[in-house]
């Protein structure tokens, strides 16, 4: 018997986590984000978005802390997504990013629900973001409700779309003023 639980142990040991969740630095994602999502972007690359939910500027948003996450399967990255707080309770996701070959796994929601938490953890009552449409399917699933669109941003048009994370209700009339729509937006 001492030997089986020594045996076990080794091997306990001896394995490597095949997928966990890591905090990611700022540099580690922005080479994602550059080569594979946003490739020839105009515009800078930059750890927040001074966008607010009805795509005012913001330029506080910037000093806001920001979170980077990734999903490592066997200690290479595959799948990114960063968020942050901006104002009146809302945190901004962006840059979902998920390698070719791990798609439809369920990463990305795994991802969505670990920077939910964190918005939870920080009082933030709703979570917004700027899909592309041609992905609104996922975000769709995982629960957001689009509210606007707009085609002014590369790598357009995008829906604006939110969820709540809590029981506070949100009031989307907040966030059509000053939207620039894109004549598809089924309201």
């Amino acid at each position: 018997q001492r030997n089986l639980v020594l045996s076990a142990k080794k091997m306990q040991s001896s394995l490597v986590a095949i997928h966990e969740i890591r905090k990611l630095k700022f540099e580690e994602i922005a080479e994602i984000w550059a080569r594979e999502l946003w490739p020839r972007r105009q515009s800078m690359i930059e750890k927040n978005s001074a966008m607010e939910p009805d795509l005012t500027v913001n330029i506080e948003n910037m000093s806001q802390p920001a979170w980077h996450i990734g999903w490592m399967e066997r200690q290479k990255l595959v799948a990114v997504l960063s968020g942050h707080p901006v104002s009146k309770g809302f945190f901004r996701t962006r840059g979902l990013w998920v390698h070719q070959n791990f798609r439809r796994q369920g990463i990305a929601s795994q991802l969505y629900r670990q920077m939910e938490k964190t918005a939870k953890d920080i009082n933030c009552h709703t979570v917004w973001t700027m899909p592309r449409i041609s992905s609104w399917v996922f975000y769709e699933k995982i629960g957001f409700e689009k509210y606007n669109c707009t085609d002014q941003f590369e790598f357009g048009p995008h829906y604006l779309a939110k969820k709540s994370i809590d029981a506070t209700t949100f009031d989307v009339s907040e966030c059509r003023g000053a939207v620039q729509t894109c004549g598809i937006f089924d309201r």
